[in-house]
């Protein structure tokens, strides 16, 4: 009896993508898309900010308020422990949001020209989600006691004047070439 050769159709458009590094767990308690943004880093390939994804249609906490015509500029200074070498960092920076916004919400290019590092060869992703800009921050050479970025908000016509007090800088990770490091601040300035 002859062999019978089954042929499968195969439609070249009907394949499975590739799990992200958001599908991934947790590793030692480190989110695994803040680890992808360090094994960008520490692997050389780049990432300029313009490449994250295109902002939302989603309304912010800019179109809340009607912005004035001065901004608001913040620094986010790192505070690592003493002898520890931090090479990334994931912050977030809770702000009011009837008093100062962000354009747009999530990750996108608007939001990235609004958040601007201080550190050469610094590698940051900033994330908007209306209430607190989330800000993946990692270097090679490391992250020691310093001024990290700097970011521009609108004020919001009509509110009042907000002071440094008005915003709250966490650090959610940091890591170095060990692992995760406890013990990291950050602190929030008008400038």
């Amino acid at each position: 009896m002859p062999s019978r050769r089954v042929v499968r159709e195969v439609d070249p458009f009907r394949r499975k993508a590739a799990p992200g590094p958001q599908a991934l767990k947790p590793i030692f308690g480190i989110a695994p898309s803040f680890l992808f943004g360090v094994a960008l880093l520490l692997t050389g390939l780049s990432v300029p900010l313009s490449t994250h994804a295109s902002t939302a249609a989603t309304p912010s906490a800019s179109s809340i308020c009607k912005t004035a015509q001065d901004p608001l500029k913040l620094t986010l200074t790192l505070h690592p422990p003493h002898g520890r070498d931090v090479l990334a960092v994931k912050l977030a920076l809770r702000y009011p949001p009837r008093s100062v916004g962000l354009p747009g919400s999530q990750a996108g290019t608007t939001l990235a020209s609004r958040v601007h590092t201080l550190l050469a060869d610094t590698f940051v992703s900033p994330t908007n989600l209306d209430d607190q800009l989330i800000l993946s921050v990692a270097r090679a050479q490391g992250l020691g006691e310093a001024d990290l970025v700097t970011v521009e908000f609108d004020r919001c016509e009509g509110s009042p004047r907000v002071a440094a007090t008005d915003f709250a800088c966490t650090v959610e990770e940091a890591s170095g070439q060990a692992g995760a490091i406890r013990g990291v601040s950050c602190t929030v300035r008008v400038t």
